[in-house]
């Protein structure tokens, strides 16, 4: 499968969402939450065995995180 990861929102949650490539463009299929304490990667949840948590969302922001 052809991928790529993007910063982004499922929710208003930060996130990096996984990309997958579909015939003509990039679209979201999984996430992966990284827990970053004083500047340092803690811990990494990955929900790739998990991609209908995108298509329960309301929202899915690529590019956007506050």
């Amino acid at each position: 499968m052809a991928w790529k990861l993007a910063v982004g929102t499922v929710d208003s949650e930060p996130v990096v969402v996984i990309l997958k490539r579909g015939p003509d463009a990039w679209t979201p299929y999984s996430t992966s939450r990284f827990d970053v304490i004083r500047h340092r990667i803690e811990r990494i949840v990955d929900y790739i065995h998990c991609p209908w948590m995108i298509e329960a969302a309301t929202t899915v922001t690529i590019g956007s995180v506050p």
